[in-house]
């Protein structure tokens, strides 16, 4: 697809333009970037000016949501052929985009007492002065800005929306004609199913900027970044937990600043590490999970790495498409696969009183995390024949720090 809208996802200064790409029938990736994990200082650098939203259209880049909105209106009834006409459209998007002005500040501050001390002087003067002039120029103007539909309109609704959402209020309810033109856009040909199709937003939870010298980034998956959330959590380390939209990946944008353009990636101060195993031993590098011992760091090795063999036949599984390829690799999973590994990662424990060294170490998160990763996308419990990986399942999970993280972790289903 040419056409792609980068921004997050919430309404915000991108509805508008999301709006007119449906109304207008155009073709475009709606690539949605999580607002709780931002600002990403990696894909910030990226961009033209450091901000979303950004459209690509072929190898051109936008980026201001009003240059945006207006331009991919160009080819449609929504822009006047009249120059004063379009001068009064301008002008107009103006005077609402200083009306957004107070809801940046609003969401920007972090002191509750100050934030609550901006509501109050939105909704007491602020959303009057703007919104009984936008009432008047409609009432005066048949319902719209020049007396018939344009861009300007849905820029209005927009942001009425996107402030309803964050500050929790129905600015347009004690104004009849800006009541009115709400309804109409929002029940558009294009609008309405995409409205439909979207649901109901919620309000976003702004991250408070981190001084965190320590960042992953990740999916909001269980998979084979979530040994290294386990060993981060049970070692009581600060870090900032970065969760990408799977739904959105790949994302061209995102993959050309990852040192092979692939996740997981690891951050500590300004140095940066890929490759799940190498991080996982990194962060338990200060920990009694790496034994002194060579011998044993190389047995951990080698059982990791066992691990991520099996891991690659669910990885074959989940990326098949063809249906029927995908019914047999499912079915070699469970009659073969899974016993030929867990048969010997039992036999291994068993061995060495529950652990692969006699002792608790880092390869043990890699072994459970792993078969929660194939119990969520199997629908399976791969653990349930045997007797002593089921035992070790229990002990990770129930671990200081990571029993914590697992009772407060909500991550996304996806359909593979």
């Amino acid at each position: 697809m040419a056409k792609k809208l980068h921004y997050f996802n919430v309404n915000g200064l991108a509805e508008a333009i999301r709006y007119i790409l449906h109304y207008t029938k155009q073709e475009f990736e709606d690539i949605r970037h999580d607002l709780a994990t931002w600002p990403d200082e990696e894909f910030k650098k990226a961009l033209p000016f450091g901000q979303l939203p950004i459209y690509l259209e072929g190898d051109k880049v936008l980026n201001q949501s009003l240059a945006i909105t207006k331009y991919v209106a160009r080819d449609s009834d929504l822009i006047p052929a009249d120059h004063w006409q379009q001068a009064v459209l301008d002008s107009t998007v103006y005077n609402i985009y200083d009306f957004v002005k107070s809801l940046v500040q609003y969401n920007q501050e972090k002191d509750e007492t100050k934030k609550q001390a901006i509501k109050k002087v939105i909704v007491e003067e602020t959303v009057d002065f703007y919104f009984s002039r936008f009432e008047k120029h409609l009432a005066e103007n048949g319902g719209f800005f020049i007396g018939k539909l344009s861009w300007a309109e849905f820029v209005l609704v927009g942001v009425i929306e996107a402030f309803n959402l964050f500050v929790n209020i129905e600015i347009e309810k004690n104004y009849p004609s800006v009541k009115k033109l709400v309804e109409k856009i929002t029940h558009l040909p294009g609008v309405k199913e995409y409205i439909a199709s979207r649901g109901p937003y919620k309000a976003p939870q702004f991250r408070k900027k981190s001084k965190m010298a320590k960042k992953l980034h990740y999916f909001n998956l269980i998979a084979i970044a979530e040994p290294i959330r386990y060993i981060l959590y049970y070692t009581k380390q600060d870090f900032e937990d970065i969760r990408h939209s799977f739904a959105n990946w790949p994302d061209p944008e995102v993959k050309k600043i990852l040192p092979f353009g692939q996740f997981p990636l690891y951050e500590e101060g300004d140095k940066t590490l890929n490759q799940s195993l190498a991080i996982a031993k990194y962060v338990a590098r200060d920990s009694d999970l790496i034994p002194a011992d060579p011998w044993q760091q190389a047995i951990l090795d080698s059982t990791a790495f066992n691990i991520y063999d099996y891991w690659k036949c669910i990885l074959n599984y989940l990326h098949e498409k063809d249906p029927a390829k995908k019914a047999a690799l499912r079915k070699v999973i469970e009659e073969e696969t899974i016993d030929f590994y867990f048969s010997r990662f039992e036999k291994h424990l068993k061995e060495n009183g529950g652990f692969f060294i006699g002792k608790l170490s880092w390869v043990e998160f890699v072994l459970c995390a792993l078969i929660e990763g194939s119990d969520v996308f199997l629908g399976l419990e791969v653990e349930k024949n045997y007797p002593f990986v089921k035992a070790l399942v229990e002990k990770v999970k129930n671990l200081p720090g990571v029993k914590e993280y697992i009772a407060s972790r909500v991550c996304d289903k996806i359909n593979l």
